[in-house]
């Protein structure tokens, strides 16, 4: 026992190990809940009466707050609340706002309490919110899926274009037509290559046909050429007729 020069006397912290709490607790207890206690002006005069007086009064505290905390074991502050659902504060207060007030939290001094129910009803919210993002970032997923499959495909055709030797310019200067029919002018021709050898496409109506090599698409493009023209003839409403009637003339009017 530490002495302070007067007999009996004894400082605070041996106090406070007689009690059996830290030195800063014991006044905190002091102050808090207004023990009373032998004082000299602010200062608290300790000896074996005044720490038999205090221990008392000590004891029913601790008494009171462990039936307290029994009491509202299953209830908790705001902040035990988001660290027990794993989220900021901010985050619970916008996901209570919609129905804070059927919540029914009560005050004890300056600590909000939340209840089992309170907690449920909050829990239940987030596993909503979560569910829809969830939701949200699936159907953003298949749509960035889908947008990727399209930019691919344009990207492999842009390859394929590029890929793709520029088409060859010829003229089609004779017709298979026995002599009968000739062509008022030479006619130009794009010969492309294609998968089973080369096409042969006209410009000025929609014609075309292939051939394993240019020459042999640009003969069977004369053959479709004369067999258009030939149908043509029979059919005097056919929308490419006029066309085909400046570009092909019997010999005679040749």
């Amino acid at each position: 026992m530490a002495k302070d020069g007067s007999a009996g006397r004894m400082l605070g912290s041996d106090a406070a190990k007689r009690l059996g709490v830290t030195y800063q607790k014991l006044y905190r207890l002091i102050r808090t809940h207004s023990v009373p206690v032998k004082r000299e002006g602010d200062r608290i005069l300790w000896d074996e009466a005044a720490v038999t007086s205090v221990r008392e009064p000590l004891d029913q505290l601790a008494t009171r707050s462990a039936l307290d905390e029994k009491e509202g074991a299953e209830e908790m502050g705001t902040i035990a609340v988001c660290r027990r659902l794993g989220i900021e504060y901010v985050t619970l207060l916008s996901l209570i706002t919609p129905f804070r007030k059927e919540l029914k939290l009560q005050r004890r001094g300056r600590l909000l309490i939340w209840t089992p129910e309170a907690i449920a009803r909050v829990q239940e919210a987030l596993r909503l919110r979560r569910q829809k993002a969830d939701r949200d970032l699936l159907s953003r997923t298949e749509q960035l899926k889908l947008r990727l499959k399209q930019q691919l495909a344009d990207i492999e055709e842009t390859t394929k274009e590029l890929s793709t030797p520029p088409a060859i310019t010829s003229y089609l200067a004779t017709l298979p037509s026995g002599g009968t029919h000739v062509l008022q002018f030479p006619i130009a021709v794009l010969v492309y290559t294609a998968r089973s050898g080369f096409r042969a496409v006209l410009t000025d109506i929609e014609l075309e046909a292939s051939g394993p090599t240019p020459h042999k698409a640009i003969r069977n493009l004369r053959s479709v050429l004369w067999e258009r023209y030939c149908k043509s003839r029979e059919a005097p409403d056919d929308p490419d007729s006029a066309v085909l009637a400046q570009l092909i003339v019997p010999v005679e009017q040749g």
